[in-house]
């Protein structure tokens, strides 16, 4: 009887991986952008047409490749940012899968023009996964990856790309995201022969989030920054009365990674307090820096997401480093008239620390419905080191606490009432 267990082509595996890496146009300027940045581009220059789905064209001044590069760079988890398995518990750099080129390679048109500066550059053409030309081409020192006529042998998954004017404004908060990553990037974004986006390498972040966001936001805007020890923070938001009318104003990085991190946007919503006017949501840039050792940005096949270490001490250097900056007071000072909010001390004696019920669920067991922040059901941090206690505090006294966040689902096993959804509107599917 012949094996109904079987390897799958390597053709067929690319596909797979390009349903995780390849999501609509922007995953794929995602991708290209950030092995710019790891290439140490600091000018980047994207051209788009017809929402990306003719063309995704992304040309930087980095190291560049050589012609055994370039053959490389398009075989899966070929990358040149990681060795050995300690470097995944550090990471430092955007990209390390090595995934994304061939990905992009097995659903597309793609041509791959590279000078190393050292010598002849050369231009490589794949299409569906198929190499169909290596020659000589002229290149200054750089890489220009255009990716043409994207889903051209998915016809299924073409269907399912939004209208043009959607997958444009998806890119364009793409670019505008790695725009603000970089104090020192020079980035130009064109629609077709429409300049759509423009930065200059000498523009402060003041005069980046005036481009981005707007002349109101960029008027009122306060600056908060706090060290302790491996841990720094940095921003720019929006005075309350300056707030945005969406949640897409709001560019979180965690070592220069743009993410969509749900503790974060939190400890700035509580920064704010009840300052925030309703229907208004937190405008402007925050920046993380910490030992990359203390995060995971593996947790993810985007890499959007992030786990940090001890995400408590993140969330309650966060929201009060905003409620310095902001002026305000907390939300938990309102909680003698306000049921919905309460107030949790530190076992070592320490000032209290205001969070809002909606951030902790009750017990000491973890919920893993959010991704990034859950840890083991058990109630042990991760890694094994102590056990969590009832009130949330390690029962070893150390003064450390870590927030989870319950969407509303009362603990297995517990009879107790639903813990009223306090999630921020902006952060709900």
């Amino acid at each position: 009887m012949a094996s109904r267990v079987k390897l799958l082509p390597e053709s067929l595996i690319n596909r797979i991986a390009a349903g995780e890496v390849v999501e609509r146009p922007a995953s794929i300027l995602k991708e290209l952008v950030e092995n710019s940045l790891d290439a140490g581009a600091t000018k980047i220059e994207i051209d788009i047409e017809a929402g990306g789905r003719q063309l995704v064209r992304v040309a930087d001044n980095g190291c560049g490749l050589n012609k055994e590069e370039l053959f490389l760079c398009l075989e899966r988890h070929a990358t040149s940012k990681i060795d050995a398995n300690s470097d995944l518990m550090a990471i430092g750099t955007l990209g390390f899968r090595g995934e994304a080129l061939p990905s992009i390679a097995s659903v597309s048109k793609l041509s791959i023009t590279s000078s190393d500066g050292e010598g002849q550059g050369h231009r490589i053409k794949v299409e569906g996964g198929k190499i169909i030309d290596l020659s000589p081409a002229p290149a200054n020192r750089g890489t220009v990856v255009e990716v043409r006529d994207l889903f051209y042998n998915v016809p299924a998954r073409r269907k399912f790309l939004k209208s043009q004017p959607t997958e444009t404004a998806h890119l364009l908060e793409a670019a505008q995201r790695y725009a603000l990553s970089r104090s020192d990037l020079r980035l130009v974004m064109r629609d077709g022969a429409k300049e759509v986006l423009r930065v200059d390498e000498r523009a402060d972040m003041a005069s980046r989030i005036l481009t981005v966001l707007g002349r109101n936001a960029a008027a009122s805007l306060r600056k908060i920054k706090l060290e302790s020890g491996d841990l720094a923070i940095e921003g720019w938001l929006a005075a309350p009365e300056a707030s945005a009318r969406s949640h897409g104003s709001l560019f979180l990085f965690v070592l220069g990674r743009p993410v969509r991190d749900r503790l974060l946007a939190r400890a700035v919503a509580e920064g704010y307090g009840r300052a925030l006017p309703g229907g208004k949501f937190p405008a402007g840039v925050v920046m993380v820096e910490i030992d990359p050792a203390r995060v995971d940005v593996n947790v993810h096949p985007a890499k959007t997401e992030v786990r940090f270490r001890e995400p408590g001490i993140v969330f309650e250097a966060l929201s009060r480093a905003v409620r310095s900056a902001i002026d305000v007071s907390p939300l938990s000072e309102a909680q003698d008239e306000d049921p919905n909010c309460f107030r949790l001390s530190r076992d070592s004696g320490g000032p209290d620390s205001p969070l809002p019920r909606g951030a902790r669920g009750p017990g000491p067991e973890f919920r893993d419905n959010e991704p990034g922040l859950a840890e083991e059901r058990s109630g042990s941090i991760s890694g094994g080191a102590s056990r969590i206690s009832s009130r949330g505090f390690s029962e070893n006294s150390k003064p450390f606490f870590q927030p989870h966040f319950s969407m509303g689902r009362p603990s297995a096993g517990r009879a107790s009432e639903p813990v009223p959804d306090l999630t921020p509107p902006w952060l709900q599917d």
